[in-house]
């Protein structure tokens, strides 16, 4: 797994929609309109790959799932 960047910019957008979608409303999983766009700045400046992207988008998620899991 050496050299495999997790994109930071997916991250960014997923975790925080994933926390207002379960916490505030379901409305704003519409904000995952916005992953699109990053995908695509991101291979075309060939930042990262579609795995290192879609690994981004999932952690955070991944992540609050667990902590909600455990605390439940």
């Amino acid at each position: 797994l050496a050299g495999f960047k997790i994109s930071g910019h997916a991250c960014g957008c997923s975790g925080p929609l994933a926390m207002l979608a379960t916490f505030v409303s379901p409305w704003f999983l519409a904000g995952y309109c916005l992953l699109p766009s990053i995908f695509w700045s991101s291979r075309c400046l060939g930042r990262h790959s579609a795995a290192q992207l879609l690994t981004g988008a999932a952690l955070p998620v991944l992540a609050m799932v667990l902590c909600r899991v455990a605390f439940l």
